[in-house]
């Protein structure tokens, strides 16, 4: 159960790590929750060094439906990750999906995904650096808090 919906639970363990999904069928069997874990040996990205623990929670997920269609609209991610000897990184996100168009018609929308649309002190991720922080600043991306 989540939310009190009752779900259907993937557990899986692969060679990038083990996990649990919670698929709701009330919501379009989207996901309601999820847990991760990749520790040292496992496949992520490449091999994960010894020492190295990743752990990563998806949870208090929202639905919302959207002309007939359920669309995630909130939600929480948590991650705590140990890199030895280099350090630990704690990460907890809420986000929170105030508009969705389903289908846009983009010939109306000849800039839809222009880098002007990036807020001011966005956070940005950078894949290849899991040690830093980054945000976006002045059209690029920047170290940050």
């Amino acid at each position: 159960m989540v939310d009190g919906a009752a779900c259907y639970v993937i557990d899986a363990v692969t060679k990038s790590g083990r996990g649990s999904i919670w698929l709701d069928p009330e919501h379009g069997y989207l996901i309601a929750k999820a847990e991760y874990h990749v520790k040292a040996g496992d496949f992520y990205n490449e091999r994960i060094k010894p020492g190295t623990v990743m752990d990563f929670k998806l949870y208090d997920v929202r639905f919302k439906k959207v002309n007939d269609t359920w669309v995630t609209v909130a939600g929480t991610e948590e991650s705590n990750n140990v890199w030895l000897p280099d350090g630990y990184e704690h990460y907890k996100e809420s986000y929170v999906i105030s508009e969705i168009t389903l289908h846009p018609d983009f010939s109306t929308m000849p800039n839809a995904f222009a880098l002007e649309d990036v807020h001011e002190g966005a956070k940005v991720k950078v894949v290849s650096n899991h040690k830093g922080n980054f945000v976006w600043r002045n059209g690029k991306v920047q170290a940050g808090p």
